[in-house]
């Protein structure tokens, strides 16, 4: 039998050029895009398509990490990014070009609420065409939807005579960019699940997701660069750009400043079309998902062939060292018993039996409709935290790094009241030869005197006001410094924080329980808010304002290290291929519907002058960020398996992944308490997790109540654990072997 540690040996002897042009896209590399992988193979008959599965999932699982199905998935999900946090760029310089005189930040909230409704809808409806027409035929089209609804916002105006409405324009065309975006969302956890190795499923998962936070950095870093390069190129950025110095301006300077701006905006948004295109050329060379063919398709030969031409060296490797290995017996290359089996494979359920349940059955009747309210759920809520700041940030953080409140210069001019006055006046009169003086009065409305205060009011005035463009906190600025300060924030505050905390991530998610860290992430957060709000109180608007910076920033780490990142990666492992995408779809649409209802909470709250709203806000995120762990904990199962060696100093054992076939057989089988094997997978009929509330509760009330009583538990027959030879506890479901494989124990929270 072929270890993964020969084929390992064997791969290193590819040459680096075979390397490269095995990453290639069309028409460089070994799947040009005329070569559709799906091509129907030759009519055989399959002896037993039970062994044609196990080829593909065993050609997969030691396929290792890949880098083009990586490059594939996290090209388009960089530029959904890049394009989703753009707003925070280019926001207020549209109000300042367009609606210069609104101070009820409405456009802004229409705009974002556009986006995200886009999104709900594209997840939710191209998350439900992908389980019905297929992976490959909708992966490509939701970047035309982005590329389309980028040039066109990028190009949208008020029309030469003002006959047109801009606002209008962007609103219409961020709906088609949300829908866009929403795809992705699915599209791109599913083809990464379905194509990923099982051990490498959650790492190449994670890494797809770090491109969010890396499209947050490039968004802010490329709006700060493209304003910076075409205001000091033209010697603008520190004429004044409003006001009366902006009146002393001469008429060319002037529709230079306003021009380069309005170019500002549009380049940043352009920008976004540049990756979206080049993902398009990587999409061609992705065959339809070998797992949707077998599972749902139920053509199982035709998946093996596709995977053989995605993955040839890989395929050949295990052909050739399965030969050697073999003494001298020589097997067929196509022959399924020829492949070495992977650790997790020589258990893995036969997807085909599980097949014909329908919708309604696997949800409703088997009780998988807790998994979906579990994904949906911890989304919402998380999502509802995430965003509340996340895509409208520049007011909140200009609060966050103000060291005081200032103190605005305000001139008003006060018009006296109208008064009426009696004004005599004398004429004279000649009357037949006679002069006459006669004394007339007539009544006046005397013009109003004005009177000119000018006087100091601070910026957390209730009754003072300032157009949606401006800085509340430094209304003074022009808008080259303002543009500048709110892409240092964010670069600052929120890009880099949650670009390392998902860099991370990669990096120990094979070696923690990815249930117990979602679990313990929300309470992390929610705790972490909690203080935050408090510590906001205390010091907001003083030297010790850099606290608050950094508790906040800190925050954006642990948000992407972990349950931002867990909630796209769960919903694409526990649901069964027919329903993956779907069930994908519907939980990112929650989290998207949080996301609007946060937005319209805080319209009247945080996007106004409210000196409290912000620690308020931050301290009222604890309680739905707890509430998702709640959840989490009774509802999400576990995705791993025990550690495969011991703990080393300074380094914890890896969790072996489950494999996907495993993981859909659902709720019933992870909650199942019957132990006895199936003698067709190997596997007990049941891993006993004790998911849901009532068992949780029960859990929690005997560890507290018989904590550090084993004896007790052992005697008194509780459930989820039998006595065994020796008097001790045995948790029911434990492999007698000890075995880290995927027959074993199942991890508990």
């Amino acid at each position: 039998m072929a270890t993964p540690h020969r084929i390992d040996d064997e791969r290193n002897n590819i040459s680096t050029w075979q390397k490269i042009n095995n990453w290639l896209p069309f028409p460089f590399g070994d799947h040009p895009w005329w070569i559709d992988g799906t091509t129907r193979a030759p009519e055989e008959k399959d002896e037993n398509p039970r062994l044609w599965r196990k080829e593909v999932i065993n050609i997969f699982d030691h396929n290792g990490f890949d880098i083009q199905v990586f490059i594939v998935a996290a090209s388009g999900f960089l530029t959904d990014s890049y394009s989703l946090f753009a707003t925070n760029v280019i926001l207020p310089l549209l109000a300042f070009l367009y609606w210069p005189t609104r101070s009820d930040r409405l456009p802004e909230l229409y705009i974002n609420v556009a986006t995200l409704a886009g999104s709900v809808v594209g997840q939710l409806l191209f998350g439900w065409l992908t389980d019905r027409l297929g992976r490959r035929k909708l992966y490509g089209l939701e970047l035309v939807l982005v590329i389309f609804a980028t040039l066109g916002m990028s190009q949208a105006s008020n029309g030469m005579y003002n006959n047109m409405n801009i606002l209008s324009w962007i609103i219409f065309y961020r709906f088609f960019l949300g829908m866009g975006i929403g795809a992705e969302y699915p599209l791109s956890a599913v083809i990464t699940a379905e194509f990923a190795s099982t051990k490498y499923r959650a790492r190449m998962m994670a890494a797809v997701f770090l491109m969010q936070p890396l499209g947050q950095v490039l968004a802010a870093a490329i709006g700060w660069g493209v304003l910076t390069g075409l205001m000091q190129s033209r010697g603008l950025q520190s004429l004044a750009d409003r006001g009366f110095e902006f009146d002393q301006l001469s008429v060319e300077q002037q529709h230079q400043i306003m021009s380069t701006l309005d170019s500002v905006w549009r380049w940043v948004i352009g920008v976004g079309c540049i990756p979206a295109l080049l993902a398009i050329l990587w999409r061609f060379s992705v065959p339809e998902s070998p797992r949707y063919t077998m599972d749902v398709v139920d053509d199982p030969k035709q998946a093996i062939m596709a995977t053989k031409r995605q993955f040839p060296r890989t395929a050949q490797l295990l052909e050739s060292v399965n030969v050697s290995s073999d003494e001298g017996d020589t097997l067929a290359p196509s022959n399924p018993r020829s492949f070495p089996t992977s650790p997790a494979l020589g258990a893995t359920p036969d997807p085909a039996q599980d097949n014909e349940s329908s919708f309604w059955t696997f949800f409703f009747v088997e009780g998988n409709i807790r998994y979906l309210a579990a994904t949906s759920i911890c989304w919402f809520l998380l999502d509802f935290c995430f965003y509340g700041l996340g895509i409208n940030s520049p007011r909140p953080l200009a609060a966050l790094w103000a060291s005081q409140i200032p103190n605005i210069t305000v001139t008003s001019v006060l018009p006296a009241a109208t008064t009426t006055m009696t004004i005599p006046f004398t004429h004279t009169v000649t009357f037949n030869g006679n002069i006459y003086n006669l004394t007339t009065s007539i009544l006046a409305n005397i013009p109003p005197p004005t009177t000119t205060i000018t006087s100091l009011v601070a910026a957390t005035d209730s009754s003072f006001h300032v157009p949606d463009y401006q800085n509340i906190w430094n209304p003074t600025k022009n808008m080259f410094t303002e543009l500048s300060d709110n892409a240092k924030f964010y670069i600052l505050t929120i890009s880099i924080t949650s670009l390392v905390g998902s860099g991370v991530l990669i990096w120990i998610i094979d070696f923690i329980p990815r249930k117990s860290w979602l679990v313990c992430s929300f309470l992390l957060l929610s705790i972490w808010f909690a203080i935050l709000g408090g510590v906001l109180v205390a010091t907001e608007f003083s030297e010790a304002h850099v606290a608050n910076v950094v508790l906040y920033a800190f925050c954006q780490f642990l948000f992407n290290l972990g349950p931002n990142t867990l909630t796209y990666i769960i919903p694409a492992e526990i649901f069964p291929t027919r329903f993956r995408a779907t069930c994908h779809g519907i939980s990112a649409a929650c989290g998207k519907l949080g996301a609007i209802v946060i937005l319209i909470l805080t319209e009247k709250t945080i996007l106004n002058a409210n000196p409290r709203a912000l620690d308020k806000l931050l301290g009222a995120f604890s309680v739905p960020l707890a509430v998702g762990a709640f959840f989490a904990w009774i509802w999400i199962p576990e995705l791993q398996t025990p550690p495969t060696g011991n703990a080393r100093a300074l380094r914890l054992p890896r969790l072996p992944n489950k494999s996907l076939e495993l993981l859909a057989k659902g709720w019933k089988f992870a909650n199942g308490t019957d132990q006895t094997r199936d003698p067709r997978t190997r596997l007990p009929k049941g891993e006993n997790q004790r998911l849901g509330f009532s068992n949780k509760l029960l859990d929690t009330w005997v560890y507290l109540r018989y904590k550090g009583k084993r004896r007790v538990l052992s005697t008194a027959g509780l459930p989820g654990e039998r006595t065994g030879t020796t008097g001790e506890p045995i948790r029911v479901g434990n492999d007698a072997r000890g075995s880290n494989s995927q027959d074993g124990i199942e991890m508990y929270s």
